[in-house]
């Protein structure tokens, strides 16, 4: 979420959130050092950094006057290791580390064509629900 008239706007409309989740992101291949990218640099930066940081703002004051408040930035293991080919998303991912959420390859259009273990989403949700049927209230989540 990069346009400040709708992060506003979503700040307005969720004015008693006590946690805010950024999960946005993208990315665009290409070497850094390569002008032609610059641009591409500049969307993936735009949205994965100053989007994080847009939205971070917004929410601050409503968390602050709840009470206090999270933000989890859901960031990537990539934002520790460069692969080839994925300099900016690195970038971008590393710069919005506070309190960041790393899973690896999650089933999503950005890893489609990845050839790697994924997380896919009704593995986990399977997971989940075999957790909840077997924890007792007040034991710890694992």
């Amino acid at each position: 979420m990069t346009n400040a008239a709708d992060i506003a706007e979503a700040a307005a409309a969720y004015d008693d959130v006590q946690v805010v989740i950024n999960n946005a992101g993208i990315t665009k291949h290409g070497a850094l050092a390569d002008p032609a990218t610059t641009q591409a640099i500049r969307d993936v930066l735009d949205i994965n950094t100053f989007g994080t940081i847009a939205v971070t703002q917004a929410f601050a004051p409503i968390l602050k006057r709840n009470g206090g408040g999270a933000v989890v930035n859901i960031l990537s293991v990539l934002s520790w290791v460069s692969l080839p080919n994925g300099d900016v998303y690195h970038i971008s991912k590393a710069a919005a580390l506070v309190v960041a959420v790393h899973p690896g390859y999650i089933d999503t259009d950005m890893t489609a064509g990845i050839d790697a273990p994924q997380d896919h989403a009704a593995a986990r949700r399977e997971r989940s629900a075999r957790g909840a049927r077997t924890r007792s209230a007040g034991s710890p989540c694992r």
